[in-house]
């Protein structure tokens, strides 16, 4: 399959079970800061801000938030948050995450902490607006001094 932006084939994986997690919130245990998602077990900042793929590392690892432990998720771990039941973007739980960004040019892009196998100046990004995950090195717009969103993440209760 091709679709009219790709200019190769796109992947695709199927899977079952498990089914679509709800969209009021009650997929996650809440505080006024924080996440925890009863699913996977990864606790989340509720807000999010920009910063480059440095300071993002350094801003994550430095939050003091209920004991801190914090860092910027991987690929793997921000693509949980996805809630891709909806018609469109953006694709997470707004009721657990209220002041999730809008779209700027139909993209709301996040920081992973994953690196591209193939070239350690290059980092993956998700879009929370069509779903997608790019490499930075795959992109003319981006580096790893881009100012991108990003949202914290540790796997401790």
């Amino acid at each position: 399959m091709r679709s009219p932006t790709s200019a190769g084939p796109d992947r695709v994986r199927c899977v079952r079970g498990g089914g679509v997690p709800d969209s009021d919130g009650s997929r996650y245990e809440l505080t006024p800061d924080l996440a925890r998602d009863l699913g996977t077990g990864l606790t989340w900042t509720r807000a999010t801000s920009k910063q480059t793929y440095a300071d993002a590392a350094s801003m994550c690892a430095g939050l003091q938030l209920d004991g801190g432990g914090f860092r910027v998720p991987s690929l793997k771990e921000l693509h949980t948050l996805i809630f891709d039941s909806k018609p469109n973007g953006p694709w997470i739980d707004q009721s657990a995450f209220p002041s999730f960004p809008a779209a700027v040019s139909g993209h709301i892009i996040f920081w992973t902490s994953s690196l591209e196998a193939t070239d350690s100046n290059s980092a993956w990004m998700l879009d929370f607006a069509t779903g997608t995950a790019e490499a930075t090195a795959a992109t003319a717009s981006f580096t790893l001094k881009s100012m991108l969103h990003v949202l914290c993440v540790r796997s401790r209760p």
